[in-house]
């Protein structure tokens, strides 16, 4: 056993030390390839630093002990018996790693990702995790003018730009027409399927009703209040492998702030048009409650092809034979025939 201040304490073999070595200059562990330092009992190794020429240098505990990593007497990382990171607390549960912050500006529960092309200085890089004070949401926030990337199977599938346009399917905004203002772009694959989108009810078939709603489709205002809206709701019974649907077309009238039907495409393809939407009384119908077209025609037909012998105006046939009602015009007032 060696006590006291030791200066070029050299010692081959194994060596014990039973009580406080204090070594002023440099302490050197040579066991030729390889040296390690064992905290503990005699018996029992609770720490070990190790080194060698084919594993480089490891830090740890031999035995079933955290490995805790402190700066001013404060314990800032603990790694776990189960391999658990942890920076800044020291227990958690179901968690292979943790990093938690005060709430303090300047430690915020995050990672920020660094080059040289981003810098080093605050507000530069890729941010991700919590913010400061009351704060509770995460965020993922590139400080550079560049884009956002998500993949899967080594290729880009989403992107959110510089612009803060969302990408999906192509790397590219539109540059031309009106796509160049569009805010998401959804790309297809050439040669393979055409471009979808899903908008699906989080039910089956089997268990919806009529009239059920599937999705909307709605144009608003930034608070929220709606111009106009494509809504698509079950037309009839469902079942399993049974979807009968239909699309209504809304607008919202001068003065108001909901929208109103206005068009309806039933299931069997007839279309309905103003009032007594509801009433499936034919293929096309157009119908004006009253005072709902006032001074206005409920329906207008104009061709105006100036060329001669190519207008040829409208074109009214039902039935395929002699017997079939071809044109009918009734006056609504006593409802005969004229």
């Amino acid at each position: 056993s060696i006590f006291g201040n030791t200066t070029g304490l050299s010692v081959t073999g194994v060596g014990t030390f039973a009580s406080d070595v204090s070594i002023g200059g440099n302490l050197s562990v040579d066991s030729g390839s390889n040296g390690m330092i064992d905290f503990g009992d005699i018996t029992t190794a609770y720490g070990r630093l190790y080194a060698d020429n084919s594993n480089g240098v490891l830090i740890g505990s031999k035995s079933n002990h955290n490995l805790i990593l402190r700066t001013n007497n404060l314990e800032k990382v603990r790694i776990t018996t189960v391999g658990q990171v942890l920076v800044g607390l020291s227990t958690v549960s179901n968690t292979q790693m943790v990093i938690y912050g005060d709430g303090t500006t300047d430690n915020k529960p995050a990672i920020v990702f660094q080059n040289n092309s981003t810098g080093t200085g605050t507000g530069q890089g890729f941010y991700v995790g919590g913010n400061s004070g009351a704060d509770s949401k995460g965020y993922v926030w590139n400080y550079e003018n560049d884009a956002v990337i998500f993949g899967t199977n080594n290729n880009d599938r989403m992107r959110i730009d510089s612009s803060g346009r969302l990408l999906i399917g192509t790397t590219t905004t539109k540059s031309a027409g009106s796509g160049q203002y569009a805010k998401l772009n959804v790309e297809g694959y050439a040669g393979g399927n055409e471009c979808f989108v899903s908008l699906s009810r989080a039910e089956a078939a089997s268990s919806m009703s009529a009239e059920d709603e599937v999705a909307n489709l709605t144009f608003n205002d930034s608070a929220g209040y709606e111009f106009a809206r494509i809504q698509v709701l079950a037309d009839a019974a469902t079942g399993a492998t049974d979807t009968p649907g239909r699309l209504s077309f809304r607008t919202t009238a001068d003065g108001a702030s909901s929208s109103t039907e206005r068009m309806r495409i039933r299931n069997n393809g007839h279309v309905n048009i103003g009032d007594d939407i509801a009433n499936d009384t034919g293929m096309f119908k157009v119908q004006a409650a009253d005072g709902q077209s006032a001074d206005q025609y409920v329906g207008q037909f104009n061709n105006l092809e100036a060329t001669a012998g190519q207008s040829y105006g409208v074109n009214i046939r039902a039935g395929s034979n002699s017997t079939d009602h071809g044109f009918r015009v009734m006056n609504r007032a006593n409802d005969t025939t004229q």
